[in-house]
């Protein structure tokens, strides 16, 4: 089914979330375009808080369509009888042949200017991963009775993780306390931890519940080591051996000082700088130029360019998830690291793709994403990288009218990226149609796929 005007129709006519208990969930909309004119529409709802619209506004060419896909926060209980009022409403209007989206008036959508304004109004629908459609009166009393137990279920988990007293849970991280309490061997350098560690449970408990599920895979054992690009000013206050272990003795329960000291230690590791290193006769470069996935389909084709990743950096958070990054609190930047030969492909190759690949000029802005991870940068390894980066920039500047905003920073700690969203448009993208990433390639590069 679909909900439909003049202009515009949406499909589904509304938005579905399958709710899994602190985990987001997604949704996806189709905005078709039933006119033989351009048409902008622009997504708006009643808890923006609450939702990630991406993009929530664009321009839809005669009889095209655009997907929109909206994120749902993670939430910590079901709602009363799988209800959400929460409502969408979506603008369109009709505008001049060619426009983008940054080039519309600022009252487009605005109701008092002279133009005709479409609305239509979509209400958002709940259910459990294991519904396939609506369900009748009797199958909504059955859920509603699933979801009152569940909330139980999550009472009984939360009171235990939470749990002060536990005797077994105190010896186990007596043992691990015993482990880490005496001399470490660090890179034939010896280092004697601190013993006065308190043991505070209520920090405790959520990460073992963390380290139990899927984070134990990711259970990081280098950054307890001295890494070669360790920067000794990153942490004026205590050795760098120090902070790495209390930081993931922080995250145990552990902490030295009150709880304040674990956020500490995670953002001076994500600000420490990336300590991966570049296969044997290559270099690394970093790059953001607003969403990752357009940004690395070009620097893949770029010849000399053997490798390139997608991921998060810049920011204060330590392992940050791609849900962390769309909150806009973590201060992370969408990066593409690239690897490249400096006998195939000079740096300065690369820096000519960045600033073709978008706009320098807008700030935490590229189209239609908005938001700190969309801003230009920078981020060099070596002192020679900086000044060309400077150097460059300069000579771009005289070609343009406006100032360049980006910023030209050292590179700091590297997160990669979720594996769905590496290579994302060479994989086929949104739409599941692939686009090249053959070696000089110049296909026209669509950004969702």
């Amino acid at each position: 089914m679909s909900a439909g005007g003049q202009m515009i129709s949406v499909h589904p006519e509304e938005l579905t979330f399958e709710l899994e208990l602190e985990k987001p969930s997604y949704c996806n909309i189709k905005v078709v375009n039933n006119t033989e004119h351009h048409v902008a529409f622009k997504v708006k709802t009643t808890s923006p808080t609450k939702y990630f619209v991406r993009p929530n506004a664009s321009v839809v060419q005669p009889w095209d369509s655009c997907t929109v896909t909206v994120s749902h926060q993670a939430q910590k209980e079901y709602p009363p009888d799988m209800q959400c009022k929460d409502k969408f409403l979506i603008q369109s209007a009709k505008v001049p042949p060619s426009s983008d989206m940054d080039e519309i008036p600022s009252d487009t959508f605005n109701k008092d200017s002279a133009k005709v304004i479409e609305e239509l109004k979509l209400r958002v629908v709940y259910t459990f991963p294991s519904q396939s459609g609506h369900a009748n009166s009797e199958e909504e009393s059955g859920l509603a009775s699933s979801a009152s137990g569940r909330r139980g279920s999550d009472d009984i988990l939360k009171r235990r993780r939470n749990r002060k007293s536990d005797t077994g849970f105190s010896l186990t991280f007596a043992a691990f306390a015993g482990l880490v309490g005496g001399t470490l061997l660090v890179n034939h350098v010896t280092v004697t931890t601190m013993p006065f560690l308190i043991f505070n449970p209520s920090v405790a408990a959520a990460p073992l519940v963390v380290l139990a599920s899927h984070r134990l895979p990711k259970f990081p054992i280098k950054p307890l080591l001295f890494s070669p690009c360790f920067e000794p000013s990153s942490f004026p206050s205590s050795p760098p051996s120090c902070i790495n272990l209390m930081s993931w003795l922080g995250k145990l329960g552990f902490v030295l000082g009150g709880r304040g000291a674990a956020p500490v230690a995670s953002s001076a590791i994500a600000q420490g700088r990336d300590d991966d290193v570049p296969a044997t006769g290559q270099e690394f470069a970093q790059f953001g130029a607003g969403c990752f996935w357009g940004v690395e389909l070009a620097f893949q084709r770029v010849p000399g360019v053997t490798r390139t990743e997608v991921g998060y950096s810049q920011g204060n958070l330590h392992e940050p998830t791609y849900e962390d990054v769309c909150s806009g609190t973590t201060n992370h930047s969408e990066i593409v690291r690239v690897q490249y030969d400096p006998r195939g492909c000079s740096y300065g190759n690369l820096l000519d793709v960045f600033w073709a690949r978008h706009d320098p000029t807008t700030v935490n802005r590229q189209g239609n994403d908005v938001g700190t991870q969309y801003r230009s940068g920078i981020y060099f390894y070596t002192a020679e990288q900086e000044k060309a980066a400077r150097e460059s920039m300069e000579r771009h500047q005289k070609t343009l009218s406006r100032k360049i905003v980006t910023e030209i920073l050292r590179a700091k700690k590297f997160y990669k990226a979720e594996e769905y969203h590496q290579q994302y448009l060479e994989k086929g993208g949104r739409f599941g149609h692939k686009q090249s990433a053959s070696k000089g390639c110049s296909d026209p590069i669509r950004c969702y796929g």
